[in-house]
């Protein structure tokens, strides 16, 4: 069995799967038809170690 990715429509922001494949590039929306698609990316939020980070940016930061 082919594993699955779960693509998101930039136009309409339907979530689907495909199969990996080297079709990609070619992948249009089940929803609309549209040929530009994206792998949605997780709501996470990153650590940034203040410790490292210079004055200047510091202060960006707070």
């Amino acid at each position: 069995m082919a594993q699955q990715v779960v693509y998101q429509c930039v136009r309409c922001g339907t979530l689907f799967e495909r199969d990996i494949g080297p079709r990609a590039a070619q992948l249009r929306c089940p929803n609309c038809g549209y040929p530009v698609i994206r792998k949605p990316k997780p709501n996470v939020a990153k650590l940034i170690v203040t410790s490292q980070l210079s004055e200047e940016v510091k202060l960006f930061y707070t």
